[in-house]
């Protein structure tokens, strides 16, 4: 699933992507241009994610972030995710989004490369 948020001009400014990682992991990639951060962009794609998601066997959410891009990791929180570890780099976020109810429910995890 790939979805893109386009200015007037059609030049994508954002855009959330899921794509199999293993078997048992979805990986998410969440992107928006550095001079449209805190706009809201990332949190109307990932409220499209939210979404979507309901409809799969996916119980929880693991992001990783980095420390210092205090835009994404602030709306991360906003939307639910609670810390769950840090590095000198990184911080480790999870969110849960239903009970496990059978054995092909997966996790979604992203990371922040940079």
């Amino acid at each position: 699933m790939v979805q893109g948020v386009f200015d007037p001009t059609g030049e994508m400014v954002a855009l959330v992507s899921v794509g199999q990682h293993l078997a048992t992991e979805l990986e998410l990639a969440l992107v928006v241009r550095s001079d449209l951060t805190g706009q809201g962009l990332g949190s109307a794609l990932m409220g499209a994610l939210d979404n979507w998601l309901g409809n799969l066997p996916i119980i929880a959410i693991d992001a990783v972030l980095l420390v210092d891009n205090a835009v994404a990791v602030g709306m991360a929180m906003r939307r639910g995710f609670v810390a769950a570890g840090q590095s000198d780099r990184s911080i480790h976020l999870q969110k849960s989004l239903k009970s496990a109810t059978c054995s092909c429910c997966r996790t979604l995890a992203f990371e922040a490369r940079h």
